[in-house]
């Protein structure tokens, strides 16, 4: 059977990263599986890029699709993506040989919502967050009456949101071009029931299956040993918090976390230090007035890897994660995570087992979790113990790609 995943790139984003570390699990497990991307990182022979002239048309088409925006406020400042102006790529797709596509993140100017509705080929489709399901918005509020589940209409435009309701005419054009069922492939349960229950994807195939992770790569490493090359001090309570434009991210909560962290100040650790990584995730720390080391952007697993050994533990704030890539990585070293019990999150940490599942969006509980967690050295061990097994027995790449190939065999023969 042969395989191609379509993703805008290799390794940037965490979309990215899981749809290639799913690529590299199938590839481990024998599937010919290739991986096509606009834009390449990454020097593995399996990964198809587009031409330089692709690349340039497709950022512009994505320029152009952030002027479609302007003047509308959405709910949450959360990414939005119109997905309307077309490439050469669906053409390409169908005159492929392969028996599949598998669809990953394909906004940012690589492929419009009428060009998924043109494919020939059977899908998979596997989501990073809500967009396939909602208009324009990568994430929207779990409510019960939320427009994803009862459909966008003329009367129902959030009153948060303001300027001409261009997530109705999203989802309208999703509606009118996705004819053809495809098999929706969720990394949480969370994210798998909102699918379900929405009007877009609700009569379509819906699977759980986490995103993995090479244990054999991401694992336990001396804590002395990765805390000297990281530079920090071995007395120091590690407290880490990493994500792509945390600092100004509203998904991520790092407002959150800072009002957690000074929860925190009051409760009698020693010698507490904040980590961060990831591109202005630390900005918003400074007045917290605990000892502060800023990163910057880590891109490579080495460089991570070291970061999560050299940690006493993760913290994941976010009000929603599709599944928690950070968590995930996070767990697999080692360290345990505190997040709050919400959305995907809830699939990786299992509380007060690998971690602490803070009572969701609330930071006093959140600042009790990290207590928690560092201040009872038989307990920490036996979290991270907890930590590392439920990454090698649920998110290993076996685990996950044969999972994926039980997927593929069943759609191609049921197509």
């Amino acid at each position: 059977m042969k395989i191609i995943s379509v993703n805008y790139s290799d390794e940037k984003g965490g979309a990215a990263r899981a749809a290639f570390r799913i690529h590299q699990s199938l590839l481990r497990e024998r599937v010919d599986s290739t991986l096509r991307v606009v834009e390449k990182s990454s020097a593995e022979v399996s990964v198809i890029s587009s031409s330089k002239t692709e690349i340039l048309l497709a950022r512009i088409r994505r320029a152009i699709g952030r002027l479609l925006l302007r003047g509308h406020v959405p709910a949450l400042q959360a990414w939005q993506t119109t997905a309307v102006f077309s490439s050469s790529l669906v053409k390409k797709l169908n005159r492929n040989d392969s028996d599949l596509l598998h669809l990953h993140w394909v906004s940012s100017g690589m492929l419009s919502i009428e060009e998924v509705g043109e494919i020939k080929k059977p899908i998979v489709w596997t989501l990073h967050d809500m967009w396939v399901f909602c208009g324009a918005e990568h994430y929207v509020d779990d409510v019960k009456d939320a427009r994803f589940r009862v459909g966008y209409q003329a009367d129902n435009q959030l009153k948060t949101e303001s300027g001409r309701d261009v997530n109705k005419w999203v989802w309208n054009r999703k509606r009118n071009s996705w004819k053809s069922p495809m098999t929706i492939v969720c990394p949480s349960h969370w994210l798998a029931d909102c699918a379900k229950d929405s009007k877009l994807l609700g009569q379509w195939e819906v699977s759980v299956i986490g995103n993995p992770i090479n244990t054999d790569k991401w694992k336990p490493r001396s804590k002395k040993k990765a805390k000297e090359k990281v530079g920090l001090h071995q007395s120091e309570k590690v407290v880490l918090f990493g994500a792509h434009d945390g600092g100004s991210n509203f998904i991520k909560g790092a407002d959150l976390l800072f009002s957690a962290l000074k929860h925190l100040k009051t409760m009698g650790v020693s010698n507490l230090r904040l980590v961060t990584f990831g591109q202005g995730s630390g900005e918003i720390f400074r007045r917290v007035g605990i000892p502060m080391t800023e990163m910057g952007v880590v891109n490579d697993d080495e460089s991570l890897i070291n970061l999560y050994n050299a940690s006493d533990v993760m913290v994941v704030p976010s009000r929603m994660e599709a599944f928690g890539q950070t968590a995930s990585e996070s767990q697999a070293c080692g360290t345990p995570v505190v997040a709050f019990d919400t959305s995907g999150l809830k699939d990786i940490v299992d509380h007060q087992k690998t971690g602490y599942l803070a009572e969701p969006l609330n930071p006093q509980d959140f600042a009790i979790g990290i207590h928690w967690v560092l201040t009872n050295s038989v307990r920490y061990s036996k979290l991270s113990v907890s930590a590392r097994s439920k990454s090698v027995e649920y998110f290993s790449y076996p685990i996950i790609a044969n999972q994926y190939k039980k997927l593929y065999e069943s759609v191609v023969k049921n197509r």
